[in-house]
């Protein structure tokens, strides 16, 4: 039996062109504007240091140091987002860091494979209308603390749910202890006692605490050029003297550059209508709406710093440092 040599050459044309495509079938998924997207990300800044991560137990015995604006992420799982342009920042260009990162890493993932592992460059962004002296904050270099309150019964009764005994405990930050003292009809005293000499961690500065005969000092050293970081958003020291110290929130980076290593970890079709950017949601819900940095990084609870200086045109940067500083 003889073979058609025209037949055969068209069945291995039809068999290779068969094995091309199903080949074909298998490749990872490329990411397209609007796909919906899980990637991993650390985040350091130019020195070496982590800025942000996905991961929980970064900087923990792997010989990375974490930075000074370190949050850890509460899951430490990958994060989702919307593969796409990023949303424009606000006029008073405030967004938290991981938000920020979240943001443009959903740009620089468009035509990533699924998989695949990048290291990416992210660069300061600015709002063209924002105005800087909106976003500064001037803060006493001397914070002081009454060795004694009074308080009403019912203000005592409302925040412990007890009534109060003479030596009991009250709650109290963990650089100052605090014990009811004195009881009457109408009011509770609380004093509060603490060791000079003491470190009082600050996201500004480090504070050492001092005995100023009826009241304590909290007297900070803060460090001109360091990062500091108040909940969701990080800013930097830019004067240091005796009395006061002054921040700048200039952007959602402080004006640094970072440089990311970005794992893909899944890629799905875009939603029809679905908007075009991140979740606004940081690694494990670190976005917008972090806890207080005191919660998750050992710095004195808001009531320690003090609040902000008084002013007659309360900025949105002090609106929302408010319940921090």
């Amino acid at each position: 039996m003889r073979f058609n040599p025209v037949y055969l050459t068209s069945l291995s044309v039809t068999a290779l062109l068969s094995l091309t495509f199903s080949g074909c079938s298998t490749a990872p998924a490329l990411v397209r504007q609007g796909d919906q997207v899980e990637l991993t990300f650390t985040c350091r800044l130019p020195g070496g240091e982590v800025a942000a991560s996905t991961n929980s137990e970064i900087g923990e015995g792997d010989g990375l140091k974490r930075s000074s604006i370190f949050l850890a992420p509460k899951s430490g799982k990958p994060v989702p987002l919307v593969a796409g342009t990023p949303q424009a920042l606000p006029p008073d260009n405030l967004r938290s860091l991981e938000d920020e990162i979240l943001q443009q890493l959903g740009a620089k993932v468009v035509g990533m494979k699924q998989g695949e592992r990048r290291t990416l460059e992210l660069l300061p962004q600015r709002n063209p209308s924002y105005d800087i002296s909106r976003n500064r904050l001037t803060m006493a270099a001397v914070r002081n603390r009454p060795k004694e309150a009074r308080l009403s019964l019912e203000d005592f009764k409302a925040r412990t749910g007890k009534d109060p005994v003479i030596g009991a405990s009250f709650p109290s930050d963990s650089t100052l202890s605090a014990r009811v003292t004195a009881v009457s009809e109408k009011e509770v005293a609380i004093g509060y006692t603490g060791t000079p000499g003491s470190a009082v961690p600050l996201f500004f500065g480090a504070g050492v605490l001092a005995d100023a005969g009826d009241h304590y000092e909290i007297r900070i050293s803060a460090e001109k050029g360091k990062l500091v970081r108040s909940g969701p958003v990080v800013g930097r020291v830019v004067d240091v003297n005796e009395r006061l110290i002054t921040m700048e929130f200039p952007d959602p980076f402080a004006g640094e550059r970072l440089i990311c290593d970005v794992s893909l970890i899944s890629v799905a079709p875009g939603k029809p209508g679905s908007a075009v950017g991140p979740d606004g949601q940081g690694p494990g819900g670190t976005g917008a709406t972090a806890p207080r940095q005191d919660r998750e990084a050992g710095k004195a609870p808001g009531s320690l710093a003090g609040k902000p200086d008084a002013s007659k045109d309360v900025s949105p940067l002090r609106a929302a440092l408010q319940e921090v500083l």
